[in-house]
């Protein structure tokens, strides 16, 4: 069994959420913070079998695309950047020693 954890920004959260639901994996989510601009993520867990890993990403990635936003001026910490990149999705899939529902 794996793990896969999604790190995803908050505006494809629920879309990948409901995208994995839908493939009928079942998804716990967890409200992070952190990236670039400490803006609003949102981490999701999904318990998966080897041979559905690769599946889930592909959904992930369907949903989880990157953008280009405009900074607004004065930004205290980035004066000479004017836009960055947000959004897709980092991954990761770990080996699971034991799992057990109640």
């Amino acid at each position: 069994m794996k793990l896969l954890l999604a790190i995803v920004h908050n505006d494809d959260a629920h879309d990948a959420m409901e995208a994995l639901v839908a493939a009928g994996h079942r998804v716990t989510r967890l409200a992070s913070t952190g990236g670039l601009l400490g803006q609003g993520n949102t981490t999701l867990l999904c318990g998966l079998d080897e041979s559905q890993v690769d599946a889930a990403i592909a959904l992930i990635s369907e949903v989880c695309q990157a953008r280009t936003v405009d900074l607004q001026r004065g930004h205290p910490l980035f004066s000479n950047i004017r836009q960055v990149r947000l959004g897709g999705a980092v991954g990761f899939v770990v080996d699971v020693e034991r799992f057990f529902r109640l």
